[in-house]
Formats: structure tokens, sequence, C-alpha cells
């Protein structure tokens, strides 16, 4: 199936912004932690949250007098910031964490509010299994190489200087290849304003396919970003080195490319695959909080990067038709990506702020591992909120 240029546009734009974040994102929550413990980058997490959401809201209002690819370029440039604020700041990063965490938040809310909109506008319906597959693999393959060559920068940093060094080294490549990427962004097509209030959030009426996708999502919010932080740092604790770290994590995501070439093939079928997703994600995250070793380290990779695939092309799927199917003008939709986005929010600081409680009561090292026996809940009430009375969508 042939794309058009704005959606092959699109997946470049988003398969780079991966490839710049999986070169450092495993790599800042295990900085975070080395230099403070498991609860510093929950903390990151939990403020860059909530500045996202207050970026959303002003983003609807913003779009109604400039373009969102301009958006798209200030988060990519704030973003770029970011990184070399971490680079000039090293270890005393952890004394700005909450001014770094704001920032990271305005980052994010400005990129994703900006794709996520481009996203749904250049999109073809008909086919969207298929961009948001292809997407995914797309990704992924700029994702393949990231890791590992992060880990061997910090490496090589640290056997000819420091480790310090070597991790700001990788601080400033992030730096500058987001910088690059703005100018790439600067191609994407004009469109219409928006047409958005406030008061449509509380206005308008909620069918019950959207009530689903808002549960969804939720659902979604409450493993996927906090699930990566508890386990990428357990997983640096189990391999103890950022080069083994970085093999670990490019090893997950080939197993992912792998998975999503079949995940498009079988959900074009039925929707009935997505439970592959589902029971692979859960069983890994299960799995690796009985074996704390490099067995559990390896069933995880293989269970989640083989099924994760399933669960991540279907539930944009699902949530773009579900906007598809309420009447009007794209342009009088923004709302609706807002309540997305909000929910998904909502669900990770939900599971944020409960795992930074836990571990002001317990021992944090102990009780980490034991977060792994919780986190598969929600994978599996994810699959029942997706649970359609057809067998496809």
């Amino acid at each position: 199936m042939a794309f058009s240029s704005e959606e092959k546009k699109l997946i470049l734009i988003q398969s780079l912004y991966f490839f710049a974040g999986a070169l450092a994102d495993i790599f800042v929550t295990v900085f975070f932690f080395s230099h403070g413990t498991f609860q510093t980058p929950i903390v990151f997490q939990i403020v860059r949250i909530w500045v996202f959401l207050g970026i959303f809201i002003l983003s609807g209002l913003i779009f109604n007098k400039v373009q969102s690819g301009t958006i798209i370029k200030i988060g990519l440039f704030t973003l770029a910031i970011f990184y070399f604020f971490l680079y000039l700041l090293k270890e005393r990063s952890i004394t700005y964490i909450i001014p770094l965490s704001i920032l990271n938040g305005v980052a994010m809310g400005c990129f994703w509010s900006g794709y996520n909109l481009n996203q749904y506008i250049y999109s073809n319906r008909k086919i969207r299994i298929s961009f948001f597959g292809s997407s995914l693999i797309a990704t992924q393959l700029f994702q393949s190489i990231a890791p590992f060559l992060g880990g061997a920068i910090i490496t090589a940093g640290s056997l000819y200087y420091s480790l310090q060094v070597g991790y700001g080294i990788l601080f400033l490549a992030v730096s500058i290849i987001l910088a690059l990427i703005v100018f790439l962004v600067g191609k994407l097509p004009d469109h219409e304003r928006l047409t958005f209030s406030l008061s449509h959030i509380f206005s308008h009426k909620r069918t019950r396919i959207w009530k689903k996708v808002l549960l969804q999502n939720f659902f979604l919010g409450m493993y996927d970003l906090p699930g990566n932080t508890i386990v990428g740092i357990l997983i640096y604790l189990v391999v103890k080195k950022e080069f083994l770290l970085g093999i670990v994590q490019t090893t997950g995501v080939l197993l992912a490319v792998v998975g999503s070439l079949a995940a498009i093939r079988l959900l074009h079928k039925s929707s009935f695959f997505y439970w592959i997703g589902v029971i692979g994600i859960s069983l890994g995250y299960f799995m690796f909080g009985i074996y704390q070793s490099q067995l559990g380290v390896l069933l995880f990779i293989i269970l989640t990067g083989l099924t994760s695939p399933f669960i991540n092309t279907w539930v944009p799927t699902v949530y773009y038709r579900a906007m598809d199917s309420v009447s009007g003008h794209w342009k009088e939709k923004y709302h609706l990506l807002f309540e997305r986005d909000l929910a998904l929010a909502f669900g990770r600081l939900f599971s944020y702020t409960i795992i930074f409680f836990i571990f002001q009561l317990y021992n944090q090292v102990v009780i980490a591992p034991m977060t792994l026996f919780i986190l598969p809940i929600f994978p599996i009430l994810l699959g029942f909120a997706l649970r359609e009375k057809k067998p496809s969508f």
C-alpha cells in the first residue's frame, strides 16, 4: 500500500525523533538513578507530565493562530536545549531536576501536540493499520542501533576519560541531532487553522466508543512509561554496564521489528490478534519479576519485543478510527486529541505517583522488583477494554 508524501514525511520525522530519543532516553533514566535514587527519575517523570498537559491545553489555543509545524519545531529545539543542559551540568543535573523536568515537559507538549495533529490530518483513514504498523517498523529500525551506539559512546568516553565525560558526549550528540531535525520539520505542508475552545471538552457528548478509547489510553498510561522506567533501571542493575544495557535495548527493538511485520499482517485479518501483545507484555513483566537475572532480562526482551507491536499498532488504530466516527471537520476535533492525551497522561501520573509513595515507605531496591508483579494487570485491563462485539473493527 503506497503512502502519500505527507505520510512518508511524518514517518521519517517520527523515526529520526525516536532515534535521537533512543540514543539517550534509557541512559537519562539510569543517569538520574545513579546520581540520586529510584525516586529521582520518577519525580522527573511526574513533573514533566504535568507540564506536558499544560502545554497541550495551550497548544489548542495557539493552533488557532500558529501552524502546527512551527510548534513541532519549538518542541524539538527545546528538547535539544534540555540535552545541552544535561551536557553542561553533568552530575549537577540532579540539583536542577525540577527545572530540567519542566523544560522537558515543554518540549514533549509542543512536539506531540503538533505531531499528533498532523498524523491525524494526513494519515489515510482506510490504511491506518498499515500506516501505524509501517511507522512502527521504521521507528524501530532507526531505534534498533541507537541504544547500542549510546552505550558505546558512554563506554568509549569512560575508557579514555571518565564515565561523566562519556555521558556528556552522548547528551551533546543528541542535542545536535535534535537541532538538525528542526530543518526537516520545516517542510511539513500547511493546513487550515483549528477551531478549538476549552468549552468543547465540557460540552461535547461522548459516545460509548469514545469513552472506551479514553479508558483504553488510561490503562495504557498505567504501564507504558512507568514500566519502561522501572524495567530500565532493573535491567541496568542486572547487567551493570551501559554498553550491555545498550545491547539489551537494541536486541529488544530488533525483535520488535519482527513482531511489527507479523502484527500488520495478522491485525488485517482480525483484531483478535491484539491479545498476543496483551499476553506477551504481561508475561514479560511477570517472568522478569520472578527471575531478577540475565535469564529474566532475556525472557523479558523476547516476550515483549515480539508481542508489544500487536498492541502498539492496534491501540492508535482504534483511537483514530473512533475520531473518524465523530461527525465534523478535522479542525473541529482537536478537543478529542486533547482528551485522549489527558487520559494517557493521567494513567501515567497515577502509576508514577503510587510508585513514588511506595518507595517512600519501603526499601526501594527491595520493592522495585515487586512492581513487576503489579504492572501485568494493566495490559490485561487494556485488552478487555479493547474488546469489540465484532471480530474486527
